[in-house]
């Protein structure tokens, strides 16, 4: 009982997380659900998560044309596996495209980096301390669907002929069209896809007065979806065929598992969702119903599961209550509390369980961010089988003209305190590493050419220390 309802708990807290839009009416999720629930999601989450020290601008330009670096480097971590500082860039380009992914990692003392690149033809990788030469290596997509079967490359996987290239090919053509699509995608036909997802659940549309926890009445606009054996088979089969994938053997694992899942139990409930008519804000959601489970010739189990979310400014509360075949009922509860005292912004999250009229807490996690100096704290306490862990994050936020960066600098868990360093730098404005124009497409390799690839790469600064394993692993 308890697992089934922390897994109901879990995707409750998992809505409220995805969580700027003016008024909204029945007609506008009728016309398209998954846009009007998108920003009521996006607005409420924004309204609730208001703090993010500024962050937020920074973000934006760098996903545009800009970048984020990831870094990290501790004493502790070298000294014990030998691994040094390891560094992460991403550039972006969203009008041309592109992103080049920038990858350097220290151990045992051997500097090893590589280059990635990504356009919408495919992408390329450079780096001699990894290839062992300087040659740009290309993969694309298309010339690998149509080139593959009589390449040098398919000769030495041995996948010339029969099932063998048969699986392949079907592999390299689902990963081309998936490549090519990402780069296609509009948001009108992501839209399209969604809203005939959320058609197989059976949504229904009222405009209704609803009474608040604070004891207000709002209109709201109610969206009411069917979550049965019936619907969710339509939702998977949804799901399969906006894959457009024809392979008759993964169809065929695919229908099993759904299968599975489905012939498992018995599900007969509804969600509900209420935004407010006038600020287009997610005011609560509730899901009620049942779920019959039990393996045949076992007897069967109802689980009666009502669970309920509220979203105010200062709150989020998540209620999930259930009760099995006439037991006495089961709950877990959520909330997220915001406050702000002495310029300090603090978010509290505090787990709870009660079964038989007893209450335990099960975890307590919070954030605490001081505004004028952007020292930050996370810490968490869990309860578990009458012990007490507790783990605690420090570190700091840094913003510039340009440039903002996220600092951590120690984790303390019980009495160990372990200091590193970890730094994420968004950047508005980088500029991007030129695309190398002369390069080799794996397509186009002769045997001689793949043979000489191997062995550059045995003799790279990877390939002696993977083929050196032995000897460099500390223990």
């Amino acid at each position: 009982m308890k697992k089934l309802l922390s897994m109901i708990l879990v995707l409750c807290l998992l809505a409220s997380s995805l969580i700027a839009c003016s008024k909204v009416s029945t007609k506008d999720v009728e016309k398209n659900p998954q846009e009007v629930l998108g920003e009521a999601l996006e607005k409420t989450g924004s309204q609730f998560f208001t703090d993010d020290a500024g962050l937020k601008p920074f973000t934006a330009a760098a996903m545009k044309e800009g970048s984020i670096a990831i870094s990290f480097e501790s004493a502790t971590v070298k000294e014990e596996l030998g691994l040094g500082k390891i560094t992460e860039t991403i550039y972006f380009n969203k009008d041309q495209q592109k992103a080049v992914l920038d990858t350097a990692v220290n151990f045992r003392d051997k500097d090893l980096s590589a280059r990635i690149f990504v356009d919408e033809k495919g992408i390329l990788v450079n780096g001699a301390s990894v290839l062992g030469s300087d040659t740009t290596y290309a993969i694309y997509p298309e010339t690998l669907k149509t080139g593959f079967k009589e390449s040098a490359l398919a000769q030495m996987m041995g996948a010339t002929e029969g099932e063998a290239l048969t699986l392949m090919q079907e592999t390299i053509n689902a990963v081309a069209k998936a490549y090519m699509e990402a780069f296609e995608e509009d948001k009108k036909a992501a839209e399209n896809r969604a809203n005939e997802l959320i058609a197989t659940l059976q949504q229904t549309v009222t405009t209704e007065k609803v009474e608040l926890s604070d004891g207000k009445n709002v209109k709201c606009v109610i969206t009411t979806y069917t979550l049965t054996n019936e619907t969710l088979r339509a939702f998977f089969d949804k799901v399969w065929e906006q894959t457009e994938t024809d392979n008759a053997e993964l169809k065929a694992g695919y229908d099993e598992e759904v299968n599975n899942l489905l012939n498992s139990a018995t599900i007969n409930a509804t969600a509900k969702l209420c935004i407010n008519a006038k600020t287009s804000m997610i005011e609560t959601f509730d899901l009620n119903g049942t779920v019959t489970v039990g393996a045949e010739g076992e007897q069967a189990q109802t689980v009666e599961i009502n669970a309920n979310a509220t979203f105010t400014e200062d709150k989020i509360s998540v209620v999930v209550a259930g009760k099995a075949n006439g037991e006495a009922e089961s709950k877990l509860t959520a909330d997220i509390v915001r406050a702000e005292e002495n310029g300090v912004v603090t978010y509290t999250l505090t787990a709870k369980a009660e079964d038989a009229g007893v209450s335990v807490e099960l975890l307590k996690a919070s954030y605490a961010y001081t505004k004028k100096t952007g020292d930050f704290v996370v810490s968490v306490r869990v309860n578990e089988d009458e012990k007490t862990e507790e783990v605690s994050l420090t570190g700091n936020v840094k913003t510039e003209k340009n440039a903002a960066t996220v600092a951590f600098n120690s984790i303390k868990a019980g009495e160990i305190t372990v200091n590193f360093d970890l730094s994420i730098t968004i950047n508005k404005k980088a500029e991007m590493p030129a695309f190398p124009t002369e390069v080799k497409d794996v397509v186009t390799l002769t045997a001689e050419d793949i043979q000489k690839m191997m062995t550059d790469f045995q003799k790279s600064e990877l390939g002696k220390l993977i083929f050196g394993f032995s000897d460099i692993m500390p223990f």
